[in-house]
């Protein structure tokens, strides 16, 4: 009859010392940012025909910044809020690239949009975020 397990002292304390090791290991592993950063994207016509419902946007943004500029605590961590804002300039097609880059490029965790917007801006844009789970 063979025998299966060869094992010494030596093997049993290796084998021990690697297993009593590892969860340390991959719990010591892992990189966290030291102030993780929530960023949010907003999307507004600030310039052609529809401008004139982005006026205020910048007075809004600014006074939201304001309020998160010491950022929110969870858990016991601080998290700081950034907030990027782009231009469609009234028109769909560059609404749906603004809100594609926002999320590639930017890597927006929360993405907004002007409400005015016309419909198929506000279907191009719903599709770019469905599409890549924003």
């Amino acid at each position: 009859m063979k025998k299966i397990l060869n094992q010494t002292r030596r093997n049993l304390l290796a084998t021990g010392a690697a297993a009593l090791a590892t969860p340390y290991l991959l719990t010591s592993t892992r990189a966290y940012a030291a102030n993780p950063v929530i960023r949010v994207g907003y999307v507004s016509p600030a310039t052609g025909p529809l401008a004139g419902f982005a006026e205020a946007d910048d007075f809004i943004i600014q006074g939201v910044q304001e309020i998160f500029s010491k950022g929110i605590v969870n858990n016991g961590k601080n998290w700081s809020i950034e907030i990027i804002s782009k231009d469609s300039q009234s028109n769909s097609n560059r609404a749906a690239e603004v809100a594609a880059d926002l999320i590639l490029r930017d890597e927006v965790d929360l993405s907004l949009e002007q409400q005015l917007q016309t419909p198929p801006t506000q279907l191009l844009i719903r599709r770019k975020l469905m599409k890549y789970h924003v």
